[in-house]
């Protein structure tokens, strides 16, 4: 008898939670003093919504604008975000929200949560996964606008000639480079 598989984080569908009275259901969270700077992860009642690196400092959100459900999601979150930063988790299982995507954002971005942990893929390999054969700047544009970096694991993707390529969570290349080095990759950059 086979395990089951853990659930891919793109795949996990929830139903929308309604609370009457609540037009904007969603909150943040920030982790302070992580290897990579402070990172502030947004839900709402469907999922993840954003994760920023180094943010811009922005005010509290009050409290009675989250739902305990959003309040549980982003402490889950954080919690596994720690776990990851540390080495002790390889695979996130978050629910996301990729709607405000394009189709074949959503289609590049998930095939990028399908790059094992500790290993790497070119633009390239990916647009070819998504028969998509020379799409692979397309490819870098989607991952560009990737809302959950480290849950939706962009920094895997580096360029043909095994060089880093882009980034642009954080602090750029230096993070994508230390995200890489959490992993053990390995990258002349």
């Amino acid at each position: 008898m086979t395990s089951p598989q853990p659930s891919h984080p793109l795949t996990e569908k929830k139903p929308p939670l309604r609370h009457p009275g609540i037009a904007a259901s969603s909150a943040y969270f920030d982790l302070r003093s992580t290897p990579i700077g402070s990172i502030r992860i947004f839900a709402a009642a469907s999922g993840l919504t954003r994760i920023q690196i180094s943010p811009p400092k922005l005010p509290p959100a009050p409290a009675s604008a989250c739902l305990p459900e959003v309040e549980r999601l982003l402490r889950e979150a954080a919690s596994q975000l720690e776990r990851y930063l540390a080495g002790s988790l390889r695979v996130f299982n978050l629910p996301v929200d990729l709607s405000p995507l394009t189709p074949f954002q959503r289609r590049v971005l998930e095939e990028c949560c399908r790059i094992p942990y500790g290993q790497t893929a070119s633009y390239n390999d990916l647009a070819v996964r998504l028969a998509s054969p020379g799409a692979a700047r397309a490819v870098g544009g989607a991952l560009k606008r990737n809302p959950l970096p480290l849950v939706i694991p962009c920094h895997r993707v580096i360029a043909a000639n095994g060089r880093l390529g882009g980034f642009s969570a954080g602090e750029g290349l230096d993070t994508k480079l230390l995200l890489l080095s959490i992993e053990g990759v390995r990258i002349v950059a």
